[in-house]
């Protein structure tokens, strides 16, 4: 694809406009008008304040060698003039001395380069090549900072998706308690009737001390109620640790096994 030359002139020209609304100005490029004589011109940069009291007339030169001369500054002098506007001159080349002393005289305002020399009334001069850069830099930043705000925003949008899927995770969750306390539930009732020796529902390799004579260990485990038997083998008090008995697969009631021992002797 081809790429649309610019001319280094009418970069310069361009410069300049935006240097100008950088400063609040408004600002018409190539602005064709028509004096009060009938003559007509077109200024390269017309400038206006917010209220449009003052209006400028800027003439722009982008020479490489020779300098903006005496008969060029009052020859637009005489313009602006005709037009009814405060002079404005930009150099890139700069000036010759007798051009400048007669464009300070009559109070231009000069921008040599990109240096903005303002008028006698005023005692300061504006780089506006740096005043672009520091725009340019500035503007940087703000992509910077949008593009830091995107990623946060993303991020957020992450977390609270994040957040709904532990939601949903922790309702599942709260269903699976709900189910796990009524399995609960019923093993501890039927735990509670496994140790009701009144009723003769205690198992039959419980002994009189609540420690079962079924299943033993080769050591004895921490915080456990336990006992060595004649074989130093270790049994555990299944009264004080009844969940241990939840799944036994050795489970024989005391009456089930008096039941079956009466059958078998009648």
């Amino acid at each position: 694809m081809s790429q649309t030359f610019t001319p280094e002139w009418k970069k310069y020209e361009e410069n300049v406009a935006k240097a100008f609304e950088k400063l609040g100005y408004r600002v018409h490029r190539n602005y064709k008008v028509e004096s009060s004589s009938g003559v007509k011109y077109e200024i390269d940069v017309l400038v206006q304040d917010p209220l449009g009291l003052l209006k400028i007339g800027i003439q722009c030169k982008y020479y490489t060698e020779k300098k903006v001369s005496r008969d060029m500054v009052s020859e637009w002098l005489g313009v602006c003039e005709d037009l009814g506007l405060h002079p404005g001159y930009a150099s890139y080349s700069g000036y010759t001395e007798d051009a400048e002393k007669l464009a300070r005289s009559k109070n231009f305002l000069l921008i040599d380069g990109y240096v903005l020399k303002l008028p006698l009334n005023y005692i300061a001069s504006i780089d506006l090549r740096k005043m672009l850069e520091q725009h340019e830099n500035q503007h940087n930043r703000i992509e910077r900072q949008e593009a830091e705000i995107s990623k946060l925003t993303n991020r957020l949008e992450e977390l609270v998706k994040d957040v709904n899927d532990i939601s949903s995770k922790l309702e599942n969750l709260e269903k699976e308690i709900e189910v796990f306390n009524e399995i609960k539930l019923l093993l501890e009732k039927s735990l509670t009737r496994r140790f009701r020796r009144e009723l003769a529902w205690n198992c039959i390799h419980m002994d009189s001390d609540g420690y079962c004579t079924q299943w033993y260990w080769d050591t004895q485990i921490k915080k456990w109620d336990m006992k060595q038997d004649k074989n130093s083998k270790w049994l555990l008090n299944v009264e004080k640790h009844k969940w241990i008995c939840a799944l036994c697969p050795s489970y024989i009631p005391l009456r089930k096994f008096r039941i079956n021992e009466v059958v078998k002797f009648s």
